[in-house]
């Protein structure tokens, strides 16, 4: 299961899409408030 998770997130560094899904991560983790 992790190893599934970290392989699609260093395939998804390569893609565009990324950005979008680290932004989701970000906000999951640190929350909008902590987000300027």
């Amino acid at each position: 299961m992790i190893i599934m998770i970290t392989n699609t997130f260093i395939l998804g560094i390569t893609g565009p899409t990324s950005l979008v899904v680290i932004s989701i991560i970000a906000l999951i983790i640190f929350g909008p408030k902590k987000l300027p």
